[in-house]
């Protein structure tokens, strides 16, 4: 397991009302909210870089993928980050 390290941001004051609203109405710390956000955030950029590169690869061997095909595939993506 890693330490710990302190992240020092600053937010303005509406964004922390709305932080600690989120955090308490879920139940959790403030700093316990912002790790998960954050994780949640990361998490998903990474798997678009990840879907990402392999669509580069695709296309580096010369494989397209049509309109339909593409359309549908950033639908499904929408989807699983609105659901998140």
């Amino acid at each position: 397991m890693t330490m710990p390290v302190s992240l020092p941001i600053h937010v303005d004051a509406e964004l922390l009302a709305l932080a600690e609203q989120a955090a308490e109405w879920r139940h959790l710390t403030l700093e316990a909210f912002v790790n998960a956000v954050i994780r949640r955030a990361a998490e998903a950029d990474l798997r678009l870089a990840a879907k990402i590169h392999e669509a580069e690869e695709s296309l580096d061997r010369g494989e397209f993928h049509t309109q339909e095909e593409v359309e549908a595939w950033f639908a499904q993506q929408i989807g699983q980050a609105a659901a998140e």
